[in-house]
């Protein structure tokens, strides 16, 4: 991850995976940045409510698929 993308780590029982908080940050970044989520709870949901919302416009990686931790790149990227 280059010094330009953003982190949220949501481990911990006092950090909630909060969907408006990550698209709110998600439209701040540019084409081409992405965050860098790190949470102990599946973040399928959050998957879902961005490809209804952003059409598109994101490239979801995952790197870890639980059961206890997830990490998940999400790059913004141009509407095709």
């Amino acid at each position: 991850m280059n010094k330009s993308n953003m982190l949220i780590d949501c481990r911990g029982k006092h950090c909630s995976l909060d969907y408006e908080k990550i698209e709110k940050n998600f439209k701040s970044i540019k084409d081409g940045q992405a965050i860098l989520l790190i949470t102990d709870s599946n973040p399928q949901k959050l998957y879902y409510e961005l490809l209804s919302r952003e059409r598109g416009n994101f490239y979801w990686a995952l790197f870890e698929d639980g059961p206890n931790e997830w990490e998940v790149q999400i790059e913004k990227v141009s509407a095709f």
